[in-house]
């Protein structure tokens, strides 16, 4: 399985309704409201090429959201072991 990020920026004002959509996209596990350039992050997990498509079709063809960046996630376990803490003093 892959697992990759998707920054939306939709259409302003914001409509409630593109996360409850969002929600019924099977590949999508998570999806976060966030302020700034992008107003949802939404991670998506596939086993393929063409299920990557699909999400990212179903994803566009939402009424209200204008753009996506995507950010495939390369080596999550990989980054994780690598992390240090930070000493908070």
């Amino acid at each position: 399985m892959v697992s990759a990020l998707i920054l939306i920026n939709c259409h302003f004002p914001f409509d409630k309704q593109i996360t409850e959509k969002l929600k019924r996209i099977s590949t999508i596990s998570e999806v976060y409201r966030t302020q700034g350039v992008y107003d949802l992050i939404t991670k998506i997990v596939y086993s393929s090429e063409k299920e990557f498509k699909e999400t990212m079709t179903g994803i566009t063809r939402i009424d209200g959201v204008n753009s996506t960046l995507t950010l495939l996630i390369a080596d999550k376990s990989k980054l994780i072991a690598e992390m240090a803490p930070i000493a908070l003093n």
